[in-house]
């Protein structure tokens, strides 16, 4: 992994699919995957190569 934020986070990322989850890990799909990136409540950790796009919720005050 070479971009950006911690990833030792154990907060929870969300309700309902991500719900229990501390942490949502993307990868290849090989025999010997290779992780794409690893996104946690702190931020993203995102391989080489790859770009994450993010859509605003246009409801969220905060």
């Amino acid at each position: 992994m070479n971009h950006n934020v911690k990833t030792s986070s154990n907060t929870c990322l969300g309700d309902e699919v991500l719900k229990g989850i501390t942490r949502l890990i993307v990868e290849t799909d090989e025999k010997k995957p290779q992780v794409v990136a690893t996104i946690t409540a702190d931020g993203i950790d995102l391989a080489l190569g790859y770009r994450i796009r993010m859509k605003p919720d246009p409801d969220y005050d905060g």
